[in-house]
């Protein structure tokens, strides 16, 4: 098999995963996914009373848990899809074999547009749930967040390999270490034996 077919396979099987993990998600139906996302709630906000000591009544943790509910299931989403979107770009290095084209960005995030669209679409017809235009304006921000910091970080693989292959010149070039210019320094025993003679 041609290396550049296996790559091909290896990005399309890290999208594959992807929006698989998103639409198992997005096919549960109203009741279990607001019953799974009150349960991550609740315990955000035990973990919240138990570190500031807040000592609340368990009225009150059922209160915050229910207006934690909203922020965290739109975090989440954030999260997915900036999940989504580093796979994506990771998938972009691996065919290309090298740093990814600022083109590859743009239809990093169009592909996380497409499977929002198509996410918000399955969970319309998901029972008890119902699609809405903001998730998709969230999910795209997510799958933006990811191709931010995938930037950052191959810029900044890309300016210590720049500063190394600098250095390794410098060297090249006749602008040795302290260690390789004593090296050229000759002994003493040398030197007085040439003035003896």
């Amino acid at each position: 098999m041609p290396v550049k077919t296996l790559r091909i396979i290896i990005f399309c099987g890290i999208l594959a995963i992807g929006a698989l993990m998103i639409f198992i998600f997005s096919d549960q139906t109203g009741d279990r996914s607001h019953e799974e996302s009150k349960q991550v709630s609740r315990v955000i906000v035990r973990a919240f009373d138990k570190t500031f000591s807040w000592s609340l009544s368990e009225y009150d943790i059922v209160r915050f848990t229910n207006l934690a509910d909203g922020p965290v299931r739109k975090l989440a989403h954030i999260m997915i899809y900036t999940g989504l979107s580093i796979g994506v770009v990771i998938g972009f290095a691996i065919i290309r074999w090298g740093r990814p084209k600022p083109a590859d960005y743009f239809i990093d995030i169009g592909i996380a547009f497409v499977i929002a669209v198509a996410d918000e679409i399955n969970q319309y017809y998901s029972g008890g749930r119902g699609s809405n235009v903001a998730d998709v304006f969230i999910d795209v921000v997510g799958a933006v967040l990811g191709v931010m910091f995938m930037h950052s970080v191959i810029s900044l693989i890309s300016w210590i390999k720049a500063r190394h292959t600098d250095r390794k010149i410098k060297n090249s070039n006749g602008l040795k270490t302290l260690e390789d210019a004593s090296d050229d320094v000759p002994p003493d025993n040398a030197g007085s034996r040439s003035a003896s003679v």
